[in-house]
């Protein structure tokens, strides 16, 4: 278990410090690794960092910049990490991380990620958010507003993207409990024509699209709610599981 810095220790304000090697030791992991440049202000409760990236095998996949985090740093020491309001100036997505090529190709879908803390983020907000092409199938960036909870038996998250380099507004609600076998799901995107939701439904002549999802019940037999509306006309509501 790792201790508190005593007298003789100092914390460095160049992001080299105590509290940084430990967030980083943290979140890190097989097949993962994630470096912070200069993270200022670790003895307060608000710290900022100038640079985060994750990376795994294959290179950094996330790259955050000119971020300010309000947090509570005893409950790293608890195995949490307890974040009530976490902003950055941008945050880049290249691609999704390297899968565990060890990982039992039958195993549920609806697995929740392996962290080596609990992540509870009050509030996100992220002024440009870059998803690279292999993510969405081209390059799109966003405004961002959300939170998220994680551990070892929710996945819990609220988010809105707001699209800034073209119209669009997404908004996800997604609460998964395995252990308790329940999924609650909803979804909404609007978008003009020639957008993600439309490429990704393989619509013909990518129309504009609105489209609602929502389910709620339990993951061995989950059913959604289906509503696709383009080009102004009601499309086809549907159950599918």
């Amino acid at each position: 278990m790792a201790a508190l810095p005593g007298k003789g220790h100092t914390q460095d304000e160049d992001g080299e410090g105590f509290l940084t090697r430990l967030i980083q030791d943290s979140l890190s992991g097989a097949g993962r690794s994630v470096d912070i440049q200069g993270f200022r202000g670790a003895l307060s409760s608000t710290a900022t960092l100038e640079r985060m990236t994750i990376a795994d095998d294959d290179g950094v996949w996330l790259e955050m910049t000119g971020a300010v985090l309000d947090w509570n740093r005893s409950a790293l020491l608890r195995g949490r990490l307890e974040v009530e309001e976490l902003s950055a100036q941008s945050v880049t997505i290249n691609r999704l991380p390297k899968s565990d090529e060890n990982a039992n190709a039958e195993a549920s879908g609806f697995a929740i990620p392996e962290l080596p803390v609990a992540v509870d983020i009050g509030r996100v907000a992220i002024d440009t958010l870059t998803l690279g092409e292999p993510v969405l199938g081209e390059t799109a960036e966003f405004n961002f507003q959300g939170n998220a909870l994680l551990d070892g038996s929710r996945l819990a998250t609220e988010l809105a993207l707001q699209r800034v380099d073209k119209e669009g507004l997404i908004t996800a609600q997604i609460d998964l409990q395995p252990d308790a076998n329940q999924l609650v799901v909803e979804i909404t995107a609007q978008e003009p024509e020639n957008g993600i939701a439309a490429r990704m439904l393989n619509l013909p002549g990518r129309p504009s699209v609105r489209l609602h999802v929502d389910g709620d019940g339990p993951l061995d037999d989950f059913t959604a709610n289906i509503a696709l509306a383009s080009d102004g006309r009601t499309g086809w509501p549907d159950r599918s599981r």
